[in-house]
């Protein structure tokens, strides 16, 4: 009894690091063994088949995840390469060399992918502004974001203009506002504001960089862009902050 427990405990311990389920838990358990155990053993042995359970589910999340990761950044790269009109399920699965139904496992549709990329956007947009470091830092690499996504950033921001509210596209925006609003703190009125700095954020974000490397430098360094319009919206807002005489 004892050492079947035992070989439980070990396809337990075998699994967390990464081992076959499968291979390792019915390679050392059979059923007449099972029988043989205790009501005591038995209590045990359930207890460690449900922690197998869980990390087998533990385990299936996380390939999901980072396999659903790995194609929704495929197709944002295909569609950089101006191949997004043509983008469908087969055709990600097929540049991604996985099997067209497991792809389909993850998007049903083209429309279900583009959905999930658009969140991406929004997602990856958060992230930068509201992540750890210096404010003007991070407007600079969420402005560079935008210079290097332009196509998908525009499908998001499209989405964004026909929506009936901001949180279905970028749910991070009230934490965004409550930053704006401890960064304005202290000057009279513009803690009120925060929503509005939070769209003046977004359009100087979205279209200035982009317009100015199109219609005015278009040779220009795209990072040296980013760094450019994050110096001057840092001034424009550390003005703001300034007391008045």
């Amino acid at each position: 009894m004892l050492q079947t427990f035992n070989h439980v405990c070990t396809a337990s311990k075998g699994l967390s690091k990464g081992w076959d389920y499968g291979d390792i838990l019915w390679a050392n358990v059979d059923g007449s063994r099972l029988n043989s155990l205790d009501s005591e053993a038995k209590l045990a042995f359930a207890g460690v088949m449900n922690e197998l359970t869980f990390l087998a589910d533990q385990r299936r999340n996380k390939n999901f995840e980072h396999t659903h990761r790995q194609l929704i950044e495929r197709a944002v790269e295909l569609m950089g390469e101006g191949r997004g009109e043509m983008l469908s399920v087969a055709t990600l699965a097929r540049e991604a060399g996985m099997n067209r139904s497991t792809v389909y496992y993850h998007f049903e549709s083209r429309e279900a992918l583009m959905v999930e990329v658009r969140q991406w956007v929004g997602r990856r947009l958060g992230d930068i502004l509201l992540g750890h470091g210096d404010a003007e830092k991070r407007v600079e690499q969420v402005m560079l974001f935008v210079l290097d996504h332009p196509v998908v950033v525009d499908l998001w921001g499209m989405d964004l203009a026909r929506s009936g509210g901001i949180a279905q596209n970028f749910p991070q925006w009230d934490q965004l506002v409550k930053q704006l609003e401890g960064g304005f703190r202290g000057v009279e009125g513009a803690q009120e504001d925060a929503p509005l700095w939070g769209m003046v954020l977004f359009s100087i974000v979205l279209a200035a960089p982009r317009l100015y490397h199109l219609a005015v430098r278009p040779k220009e360094d795209r990072a040296k862009i980013a760094h450019r319009f994050a110096r001057a919206y840092g001034r424009l807002r550390g003005g703001l902050r300034q007391p008045k005489a």
